[in-house]
């Protein structure tokens, strides 16, 4: 019989949250101005949208402790007409500009829209410790239903996939 563990155990894990806290704060303090300088810097991007454009964002972070990083990871949505004209090119022009780096885009299934994914690694050294500042950025174009919209969902072939069917036979 497996019994609850007891109180000393609890207690050592929850020494341990505390010690795994001030660590991420001590990530979180060293990054702060890193991360400053790479909020403004994506707040400098949607400078290239018109004011006109509605554009949603959405951001959150992580500290990981073992290896000093801190990830940060921005989500831009925009709705588009062309993916070849207008406000798109120019935010994917800026974003490689300010340092970052594309690593793939991809489509939604339902094919109104189009993810661009980009990565950007700053490293610093400080109180002999180095630690990561990791920036995540998603462009989300949505196609929008304009009448002027130059985009359109067509199909480019098709894909069958075999997958095995499992079922569960007890003697």
């Amino acid at each position: 019989m497996k019994n609850f563990t007891d109180a000393g155990s609890h207690a050592k894990r929850r020494t341990e949250a505390v010690k795994g806290a001030r660590e991420c704060a001590a990530v979180m303090r060293i990054e702060r101005k890193n991360l400053t300088t790479t909020i403004n810097g994506l707040n400098r991007l949607l400078e290239v949208v018109p004011s006109d454009v509605e554009v949603s964002t959405y951001s959150w972070d992580y500290v990981d402790v073992f290896t000093n990083t801190l990830e940060y990871t921005a989500t831009i949505t925009i709705p588009i007409v062309s993916m070849k004209i207008g406000t798109l090119p120019s935010l994917l022009t800026a974003a490689m500009n300010h340092g970052f780096e594309p690593t793939g885009t991809s489509d939604a299934t339902n094919g109104n829209q189009r993810t661009f994914a980009f990565k950007r690694k700053r490293t610093t050294n400080a109180m002999n410790n180095a630690t990561t500042l990791l920036t995540y950025l998603t462009i989300e174009a949505r196609v929008s239903e304009d009448e002027d919209n130059l985009c359109r969902k067509i199909q480019t072939g098709t894909k069958t996939e075999e997958v095995p069917i499992y079922k569960i036979l007890c003697d």
